[in-house]
């Protein structure tokens, strides 16, 4: 079994990335589109853009627009993350792809939160609509000084409108401090954990 961060890099190496990236979105979209045709519940779905789109803003955008239409997918339903590392490095190119879903009222997430970077100082700046904190934030024996830091990140993004989700949550103990906290999301193994797809479409039936 190979996962993701075994073979991600030797595919962004290559170039191949951007391939896998379409491949996914269309595959994600041919999804969406058969379960509206049966009247099945439709929910939000995020997505990975690799950094190397970047290089070429309006390709990508051109791209990921066609599939929405080909698809008839409502763009409100569609999520990109991209990752702090590559906002830093593209403020600008990110900031202008921002722009262009917003206009399509495509919602963007800014993922890996908090992973090493200048994360207070690109808060002033970014046009994301929700944040994800990175799961090296959470542990099991989360300290005093670690529930300080989140909850003042969580003023922090609360105050400029953002809409905050934890990864990596893995007991109730960060379960019921996070909820009280006001994170809007949260996301990890105390849940679930990865699935094939027909898990998952069970999963959507049982708690529709």
């Amino acid at each position: 079994m190979w996962y993701p961060d075994m073979f991600l890099p030797i595919l962004e190496e290559t170039g191949e990335i951007q391939a896998l990236d379409y491949y996914v979105y269309e595959e994600t979209f041919a999804w969406m589109n058969q379960s509206q045709k049966e009247g099945k519940k439709i929910i939000p779905v995020s997505l990975n853009v690799s950094p190397v789109h970047f290089e070429n803003i309006r390709s990508f955008t051109e791209k990921v627009m066609t599939l929405i239409n080909k698809y008839e997918i409502n763009p409100y339903h569609v999520i990109f993350e991209i990752t702090e590392t590559t906002f830093i490095h593209n403020i600008k190119a990110v900031n202008e792809m921002i722009r262009f879903f917003h206009e399509q009222n495509i919602r963007i997430s800014m993922d890996d939160f908090g992973s090493g970077y200048s994360s207070l100082n690109a808060l002033k700046d970014i046009l994301f609509d929700e944040v994800k904190i990175d799961k090296r934030f959470l542990s099991d024996d989360l300290s005093e000084n670690g529930k300080i830091v989140l909850q003042e990140i969580f003023h922090l993004l609360k105050r400029t409108n953002k809409s905050i989700v934890c990864e990596g949550v893995e007991t109730k103990e960060m379960v019921d401090f996070l909820v009280e906290e006001g994170c809007d999301e949260l996301q990890g193994y105390y849940y679930y954990k990865p699935m094939s797809q027909d898990a998952f479409e069970k999963l959507l039936t049982e708690v529709a």
